[in-house]
């Protein structure tokens, strides 16, 4: 009787050891378990946002601004349309700048074509014309006087003469224009004095800015600035010229090859050592 109660006792203790052993044993894998989980639940959160507060967007929230979460994504990744219905808006990269969006010129073309046109002088233009010069023809009267500027000097019969350049046998002539003539455009040229008919450019004489520099065999002291006229056939320039004959100041030509100035007067052409040459101020 003794032994049975003994093998029995020590039976019931061995199962209830086994018993609480496997009941360890299950209790720890149920915490392993729950730890595990509770570990990729946290990482899970991470990815996307939700969740733990130390998430990325989790941290960004009180900057961005709004609760988080899909409403707010949803609003950033859409954008309402002023029809009805949303667009996708197209997400910025942080680390390209962002740049500005300008609308488009309607008027850019027009305004590009008008930068290579040139508004026409008032009274025509010429490849021989400079810009300080009037285009003129001689079959129409001269312009007022805001237009031509005084006159370079007077005529014996006191007529008012100005400075002109006209074409003639391949070059540009400086001469002059004597108001109330028949043929008001003279230059001189091949020994003669030459009336020419047709186009032609009238100088208007500015005190303010020009002003007659004395010269000796066409040459000019230092410094001096002759005002730019015409030409030779051959591209020697001419300079616009005056000197004085009979007591008047007859405008003409002067150049270094000329060896001084050449005027029309009186039908023929006059070589004088001595002039003066129209210069800039």
């Amino acid at each position: 009787m003794g032994r049975g109660r003994s093998g029995s006792s020590s039976s019931s203790s061995s199962s209830s050891s086994s018993s609480s052993s496997d009941g360890g044993h299950k209790k720890k894998k149920e915490k392993k378990d729950k730890k595990h989980k509770d570990k990729k639940h946290d990482k899970h959160g991470e990815q996307s946002g939700h969740g733990a507060p130390g998430g990325l967007l989790g941290m960004l929230a009180p900057l961005i601004g709004g609760a988080g979460g899909a409403g707010h994504s949803q609003s950033r990744e859409h954008q309402a349309l002023p029809h009805g219905g949303t667009a996708p808006v197209q997400q910025h990269n942080p680390q390209m700048p962002l740049m500005p969006v300008f609308p488009s010129n309607p008027y850019q073309h027009q305004q590009q074509q008008q930068q290579h046109v040139q508004a026409p002088p008032s009274y025509g233009h010429a490849n021989f014309v400079p810009q300080h010069g009037v285009h003129l023809n001689t079959h129409n009267p001269l312009p007022p006087p805001n237009v031509i500027g005084w006159p370079a000097s007077q005529d014996v019969d006191g007529s008012q003469i100005y400075l002109t350049l006209a074409p003639h046998a391949g070059g540009i002539h400086p001469g002059k224009y004597v108001q109330g003539h028949h043929n008001p455009v003279y230059i001189s040229y091949g020994g003669q004095e030459i009336g020419l008919q047709g186009d032609f450019a009238l100088v208007p004489f500015n005190a303010d800015r020009m002003y007659w520099a004395p010269s000796r065999g066409g040459e000019l002291q230092y410094g001096a600035r002759p005002v730019e006229a015409g030409r030779e056939s051959d591209g020697s320039p001419l300079f616009h010229a005056i000197a004085v004959i009979n007591g008047v100041r007859v405008p003409g030509k002067a150049a270094r090859h000329l060896g001084g100035a050449s005027v029309p007067f009186g039908g023929r052409e006059h070589m004088l050592h001595d002039c003066e040459i129209l210069c800039w101020r």
